[in-house]
Order: structure tokens, then C-alpha cells, then sequence
């Protein structure tokens, strides 16, 4: 669809259409993460969706809340839980006990897990190196993002110069049969590091902080690929599965330190756009085409200076998860605040899922009572 493209600078953001103004299309992303793979109950529910989120200070618990922000399941760990995802059995994959930051000391143990509605472990991931994100795949398998040091060759062109250890990101393609990595993709040799500047004694290059598969038939260019989300270097960008080519790049000058970044039906892209706390945060939908940005939500107090996500619903309404609050919310494309949730005490939340009732064969239906 488009070849490397690096929009920065001064973009013509004028062009924006403000929370007050008309929404953009489409909503979902690639076939395994978003809403609308599973096959649905046998039952006809009078219910409207459910959302998914995880209290990052709340050890081990997962929750699954109505419309009315009732808990109406709730999965329990052994250990704190970063992100969840809901398969279209009702099974859940889920990431523990990661860190923030490759050289911060730890005492647990980061793994990606498959429970089953009651919790059991049908499937688990050990690596020191898993952190922020996975990725569901349509073949069953799970995409992860790994830390890795630069190498000497890459730390060399790094700027302004240092010998000390720099870390970037790894994208990792894990079967869920054999447990092995089949597919790799490293950051670090494939963005231009002479383009960004390492801040400081920051111990990160790029720090992702996201990563989505896109399957073969995309709404973006069609061909398998992973979007994905580097934090420290205010860059999202769409790497070819298949020749690890960056296709598309978008961000330094416009984003600023952003989670979460999803491809809409429409083939836009869908961004949660932190920023600093004098700015306030937003919500921001791209036309990749052009960078235009041609839907946002901003709003008098909104900000969370990390984490947070936002997803497209399908009646195009959006969820935003205003993570460092516990606050979990949906506005119509106009902007107004149709519902809104916070997570028990108002502990921090990653980000946050909406899964409406015939996206999956829920194993308890009394949870619609």
C-alpha cells in the first residue's frame, strides 16, 4: 500500500477533526485481538457488551464488568497481571509479572498464560525478557515483544555517543504448541538510529510498549504485518511479516510518548496519544496515507502520562482507557461520555477491552442475569 513514509514535524494539524466535530469510521482491528472472531452464543442475550481490565496494583485478579460496572467474572493469578485478552471459547491469555524496564530488579516471574473460564492453566511462557503487550494470532499462536541489548555495531551509531548497555525491542512470533520462537523481528536493525536521540542516561533505545498482528487481508495494506508502538522514540510504525520491512512510519513531532496504537476497518489507525501533562492527553484516529489526523477526543482534565489504550467499537463509538486514574470510559464520536468506569480504589489499568455478547461462546451465561 504505501512505502516508508516518516511524517514529523509540523504536520498540518488544523486538518483535525476535535471531539466536537464529526467521528472517523470503522471500527476493530486485526481478526485475532479484536472483537468479532468468536461464534457467538446459542443464546439469544439481552445484554450489551462487557469490558475487560486488570488492576495492575490488584495482584492477581482479571475482571470482566457489565454496563452497570458490576463484576460479573473475575479471573484470579499467582501473580500481578499486566494485560488480558479474551478468546472466542471464553479462555483468557494473559501477561504477568513483567517490569517496566529492562534493568529494574524484579522477584517474579514474566510469563504469558492461557487460563480457561476457571482459572486453570492451559498454556504457559516463561521469559525474564516479556514485557507490556501480546498479541493473539488467528493461527493460535501469540506475538510478544522481548528486550534485547543493541549490539556493538548498532550502540556506535547511537546518539550522543555512550558505551554503557542500551536496550531496544524484540518482536517475537511464539507457537503455543512447542513453546519455541518460529518468528523474529529486531527493531534495532531495521529503524534508522541515527534519526532519534537517546535522552539522558535512558537505559532504552525505543521501549515498545505495543504490539498488534495484522492478518493477510488487512484493511492497511493487506499483507500480514505487526503495528507497533515505540514509546521512547514517539514512533508507531507497520513492519511486513514476511520481508521485515518497514512499510510505514508516523510520529516524532506529533505523538508523544503514546500506547496502544490499533488498525480501525477502515485502514486508519487508531492512537492514544499520552503527552505531556500541561497538553493533556488524547485520542487521536490517522489516515495513514497522509498522517492527517482526522478524528480526536481531547477533554478538559483527561491525561495519563503512561500507559492507557483506546479501541474502536463497532457501532463507532470509542472506549478509552485513561490508564493512571483506573478510569475506563466511552464517548460517541461527537465526544460526550456515554458510560464510565474505575477500577476498585483506582488503581492503575494497562488498558481495557469492550467485548460485545455474540463475540464469544460464553462457558457461564448466568453472567447476563
Amino acid at each position: 500500500m504505501l512505502n516508508k513514509t516518516f511524517i514529523a514535524g509540523s504536520l498540518a494539524i488544523s486538518l483535525a477533526l476535535f471531539s466536537t466535530g464529526c467521528g472517523g469510521g470503522g471500527g476493530g482491528g486485526d481478526e485475532a485481538d479484536s472483537p468479532g472472531t468468536g461464534t457467538g452464543t446459542s443464546t439469544e442475550i439481552d445484554a450489551e457488551g462487557l469490558t475487560l481490565y486488570a488492576p495492575m496494583t490488584q495482584n492477581g485478579s482479571i475482571l470482566l464488568v457489565n454496563q452497570e460496572g458490576e463484576t460479573v467474572h473475575e479471573w484470579k493469578t499467582d501473580a500481578r497481571p499486566n494485560i488480558g485478552k479474551l478468546l472466542p471459547d471464553g479462555s483468557i491469555t494473559v501477561l504477568l509479572d513483567t517490569r517496566a524496564q529492562p534493568d529494574k530488579p524484579f522477584n517474579g516471574t514474566p510469563r504469558i498464560q492461557k487460563l480457561d473460564w476457571e482459572g486453570n492453566v492451559l498454556w504457559e511462557y516463561t521469559n525474564n525478557d516479556l514485557h507490556h503487550d501480546v498479541s493473539l494470532m488467528p493461527n493460535g499462536n501469540v506475538m510478544a515483544i522481548l528486550w534485547e541489548e543493541l549490539s556493538a555495531e548498532n550502540l556506535a551509531r547511537v546518539s550522543p555517543a555512550r558505551t554503557d548497555p542500551l536496550w531496544s525491542d524484540l518482536f517475537v512470533e511464539i507457537d503455543t504448541t512447542t513453546g519455541e520462537i518460529i518468528w523474529e523481528w529486531h527493531a534495532q536493525d531495521h529503524l534508522t538510529i541515527e534519526e532519534y536521540t537517546v535522552t539522558g542516561n535512558d537505559s532504552e533505545l525505543t521501549h515498545a510498549n505495543a504490539v498488534e498482528y495484522l492478518a493477510e487481508g488487512n484493511a492497511f495494506n493487506g499483507e500480514a504485518s505487526i503495528l507497533v508502538s515505540f514509546r521512547h522514540i514517539d514512533t508507531i510504525l507497520v513492519a511486513d511479516y514476511a520481508t521485515a520491512e518497514i512499510a510505514w512510519e508516523f510520529g516524532p513531532g506529533i505523538l508523544e510518548g503514546q500506547h496502544n496504537p490499533s488498525l480501525l476497518e477502515n485502514g486508519n489507525i487508531l492512537v492514544y496519544d499520552n503527552r505531556k501533562a500541561g497538553e493533556g492527553s488524547r485520542v487521536a484516529e490517522i489516515f495513514p496515507e497522509t498522517g492527517e489526523i482526522v478524528w480526536e477526543y481531547e477533554a478538559e482534565g483527561f491525561y495519563s502520562g503512561h500507559i492507557s489504550g483506546a479501541q474502536r467499537l463497532l457501532d463507532g463509538n470509542t472506549l478509552i482507557c485513561e490508564g493512571g486514574d483506573g478510569r475506563i470510559f466511552e464517548v460517541d464520536p461527537s465526544g460526550n461520555v456515554i458510560w464510565e468506569h474505575f477500577s476498585p480504589e483506582g488503581t492503575q489499568v494497562f488498558r481495557a477491552y469492550r467485548y460485545e455478547i455474540e463475540d464469544i461462546e460464553w462457558p457461564d451465561l448466568s453472567i447476563f442475569e
